[in-house]
């Protein structure tokens, strides 16, 4: 559960911060800042509360709306290694990613932004302090057996998540904060 801590509006931009309420498992405090304006900028930013160190892994689940899965290609990625989750293999994207298939991927040398190309639009994906990027689409049968999607839902929607994940893992010491950020801004 989160708390609201603050909104206000600056210069045609909404921001709201949340604070998550129960972290009784870990020492941290994690707040959650949107900026809504003519981009979207969202911050999750971790403070260690604790005596101990602490080593976190995160993602910003951002899950896009598309004309369609066939109409798509993701750049900004190209020459980057992933781990392919479904195989468990580690591979080079050697082109711009196109989806015609399951996709679970975690990129890792992400530094630069990344380009969801669709026929309506272009939209321009920005990160601080990550350097690695989860693409996901669950596909056919995947979709199927999902409670909270249509059966055709997977050919609506591309998921690309900024993360630490993998070795791009944040280890904080006592006292110390990582804020991962996200800009997001239609080109």
């Amino acid at each position: 559960m989160w708390e609201m801590v603050d909104a206000k509006d600056e210069a045609a931009t909404t921001i709201v911060t949340l604070k998550l309420i129960d972290t009784k498992d870990y020492e941290c405090e994690l707040y959650a800042t949107f900026e809504i304006g003519k981009e979207l900028k969202m911050h999750l930013k971790t403070i260690n509360v604790g005596e101990d160190e602490v080593k976190i892994t995160q993602a910003l689940h951002t899950y896009f709306s598309i004309s369609d899965i066939k109409n798509i290609s993701i750049s900004g990625l190209e020459n980057k290694p992933y781990l392919d989750q479904l195989d468990a293999t580690t591979k080079v994207q050697n082109s711009t990613i196109t989806i015609d298939k399951e996709v679970d991927r975690i990129y890792l040398d992400v530094d630069k932004p990344i380009v969801l190309n669709d026929s309506d639009a272009k939209t321009k994906i920005t990160t601080k302090n990550s350097s690695s990027c989860i693409v996901w689409n669950p596909w056919i049968e995947k979709a199927k057996s999902m409670g909270d999607m249509d059966d055709d839902g997977y050919k609506k929607f591309v998921c690309i998540e900024s993360a630490n994940a993998l070795d791009d893992f944040v280890v904080l010491k006592e006292g110390q904060t990582h804020t991962l950020s996200v800009s997001i801004k239609v080109v």
